[in-house]
């Protein structure tokens, strides 16, 4: 897990990220010229961790505000995915149906605190150059402080207009971000009129200056993962360290925080939900 040829940090923003997840939603007839009704539309992605496992937040599998899960005949995970465009990637993507949804118990969908859910795929997804899964963040007193120059969130525009003119060349967001104090985070949505509690479970970040990078990390609906020692070899491997939880950015602005899920904090009930 965690294996990407040739990274570095000015091409961030070009990788192909083998392990991100797209995940897919039937509209309903939302009323929106471009969608019709059944029209599938990338709603999130998550991070593969098996050849039957995704992990998501588990927002991005249930109605706002609400806590049980969306139809699994609702729901689609694409891999080996690049570009926003459906039509682009033909060669590499794979179209996976899902079996079942296990959402956190835990779960607030009002604070949104254990954001998290596991996707459990009903056809094997096919580890190839593009599809290859994460490695899971092995200690449990990581501090992510001590990584900041590493985390790269990555994700898909969701809020993406097929007929705008850069529509067909749109391809995955990635940039660096660096890991805030809690209280800043808090204190910087109550200046904006939104009253936030950062819990254990969660970290916020914002996106690295100067920085190459292309990401609203609010709207990627995105992971964030770190390149990391691994605790079986010497070797660095791209280890799942966040998701994308939570944040009011719709203007891209660097200095404005994102609340992510620290992945960290599950790993336990994870592994035990991939088997």
């Amino acid at each position: 897990c965690g294996k990407l040829e040739n990274f570095t940090i000015p091409r961030a923003s070009e990788m192909r990220w083998p392990w991100q997840a797209a995940l897919y939603r039937r509209s309903n007839g939302v009323k929106d010229a471009n969608l019709r009704k059944g029209a599938w539309v990338l709603v999130c992605s998550g991070a593969l961790l098996n050849e039957r496992s995704v992990v998501i937040a588990a927002h991005c599998v249930t109605d706002l505000g609400r806590s049980s899960v969306i139809k699994v005949s609702d729901l689609k995970v694409v891999l080996g995915k690049f570009y926003r465009d459906d039509e682009r990637d033909d060669k590499s993507l794979q179209h996976l149906h899902i079996s079942a949804v296990i959402i956190h118990p835990n779960y607030d969908p009002i604070l949104l605190d254990s954001d998290i859910a596991v996707i459990k795929l009903l056809d094997k997804a096919r580890v190839s150059n593009f599809v290859q899964p994460v490695c899971l963040a092995s200690s449990s007193d990581l501090d992510l402080a001590t990584i900041d120059s590493r985390i790269v969130t990555s994700g898909w525009r969701i809020l993406s207009n097929p007929k705008a003119p850069g529509y067909k060349n749109e391809t995955i967001r990635a940039g660096l971000v660096l890991p805030v104090d809690s209280l800043l985070c808090e204190q910087q949505y109550e200046e904006n009129g939104i009253g936030v509690s950062v819990t254990e479970s969660m970290f916020c970040a914002k996106q690295a200056s100067g920085a190459t990078s292309h990401i609203c990390p609010s709207e990627t609906g995105g992971i964030a993962a770190a390149l990391l020692p691994s605790t079986t070899s010497t070797e660095l491997t791209w280890q799942l360290v966040g998701l994308v939880s939570w944040g009011y950015d719709k203007t891209c602005h660097q200095d404005l925080y994102t609340g992510y899920t620290k992945v960290i904090t599950f790993k336990d009930w994870l592994e035990k939900n991939m088997k």
